[in-house]
């Protein structure tokens, strides 16, 4: 089983706060689930998960994307997830964190 993994991609601009606010949302949601890995928005990481150039948190899969919020855009579950599928606990999880990550990070724009 491969681990689930939370991807947060931000803009170049220098944000001296922005790793201790993504660590503060992640830590307040107590769910299981690893540390966010923060990258620009030009990684090619962004480009392969359809977020280049955008603020956005992903989490995926081994390299295939199970949730994905880019800001100021609706959250969209992966193709994988079709209607009536039932996400696992530590999917949800995941996103879960996910999504308090993306609320933290909308509000400050």
């Amino acid at each position: 089983m491969e681990q689930l993994t939370l991807f947060v991609f931000h803009s170049r601009e220098w944000d001296p706060a922005l790793a201790e606010r993504v660590r503060l949302a992640h830590r307040r949601t107590r769910l299981d689930v690893g540390p966010p890995v923060l990258l620009t928005n030009d990684d090619p990481l962004a480009t392969d998960y359809a977020v280049a150039g955008c603020d956005a948190v992903v989490v995926a899969e081994a390299g295939v994307v199970v949730w994905r919020l880019v800001l100021g855009q609706s959250a969209e579950a992966s193709e994988s997830f079709a209607p009536g599928r039932i996400w696992t606990r530590r999917e949800f999880v995941a996103v879960t964190a996910g999504a308090a990550i993306a609320l933290v990070l909308d509000r400050e724009q």
